[in-house]
């Protein structure tokens, strides 16, 4: 299926575990902003529970996980 449309499986399968998590919005949605607030709680999150950002990015839909290690980079340097 991901070969036919020229998408990594593993792509599709963040697709479908955001939408068996977090149902249709979570593939309807192109752009999302998060407020700092949401940015400093999925922090604290991965911290207090030892998540990784894979985990974290599925359990909040995070559509890109890798934005995680940008906001944690921004808060360790005060930013």
């Amino acid at each position: 299926m991901a070969r036919w449309h020229g998408v990594d499986e593993t792509t599709i399968r963040k697709w479908v575990h955001g939408y068996w998590v977090h149902g249709a919005v979570s593939v309807k949605r192109k752009y999302a902003r998060y407020s700092r607030e949401l940015k400093l709680f999925v922090l604290q999150q991965i911290r207090s529970e030892g998540l990784s950002d894979r985990e974290a990015a599925a359990r909040f839909d995070i559509r890109n996980r890798a934005i995680i290690g940008l906001w944690r980079r921004q808060y360790d340097e005060g930013a």
